[in-house]
């Protein structure tokens, strides 16, 4: 009787030490996405252009209005403290691009005579408006009274706002006629609140200046009865004493 021989299943080979079994392959899918085009707005594009071109227009005007020419008003003169305004203290200058919400415009130029400097403003300054006010400052007791003077009734040097004098009743042809409280000798003391220069009214009268100057409010009838004289003259004192 024939035998069969069987075949035995053989053990697969095992991998040598050291290898790494390749990995198996396996069928699958593309996942990438595919790419997705992106639409036009034709409305959105044309909102955007205009907001450019406004921007653009709007920086056009802010810029040629802020180097737009203005017309301002410039101190002819060195003006004082306390020295009262006049129409020839002031001129124009025109400035290109000039800034300053203050400075004082050309047409308010009237606006400003009568005025009095709150400091010394030298001449060729830009006037603002914080520069100048349109009262004296006055304090509590005392009176401002108008000195009519002539030459050589005031120092040659000149006089200015604050400065301290003595006011002197002088003897002249008038001195006979003198109120009954007045005699020539008598004095006052007071200082400069403003000084104006000759113009035709007081030119008129022989007169080159008017002094206004605070005086004490008890002698304040005094003075300006002896400023009546146009015998009054005005001595420079020292700061703080004769």
């Amino acid at each position: 009787m024939a035998l069969r021989s069987k075949k035995r299943d053989q053990p697969s080979p095992e991998p040598e030490s050291g290898s790494t079994p390749a990995p198996r392959r396996t069928a699958t899918a593309n996942t990438e996405p595919a790419p997705v085009k992106a639409r036009r707005r034709p409305a959105l594009i044309a909102l955007g252009l205009a907001v450019i071109a406004t921007g653009a227009l709007g920086g056009a005007w802010a810029f040629s209005a802020h180097n737009e020419d203005r017309t301002v008003v410039v101190a002819r003169t060195n003006l004082q403290p306390g020295h009262k305004v006049e129409r020839s203290d002031l001129t124009t200058t025109t400035l290109s691009g000039a800034d300053g919400a203050q400075l004082v415009a050309d047409k308010d130029l009237s606006s400003l005579v009568g005025d009095y400097p709150v400091t010394t403003v030298p001449n060729g300054t830009l006037l603002t408006t914080t520069m100048l006010t349109n009262t004296l400052d006055v304090r509590a007791g005392t009176t401002i009274v108008a000195i009519p003077v002539k030459v050589g009734q005031v120092p040659g040097s000149g006089l200015r706002a604050g400065d301290p004098v003595t006011l002197v009743l002088t003897a002249g042809s008038g001195s006979s006629n003198l109120p009954a409280d007045l005699k020539p000798g008598q004095s006052w003391e007071a200082s400069v609140a403003s000084v104006h220069e000759q113009n035709a009214a007081t030119a008129a009268q022989n007169t080159t200046q008017v002094v206004d100057v605070s005086v004490s409010s008890s002698t304040a009838k005094q003075v300006a009865e002896a400023a009546g004289t146009g015998q009054v003259a005005l001595t420079l004192n020292a700061a703080g004493g004769k």
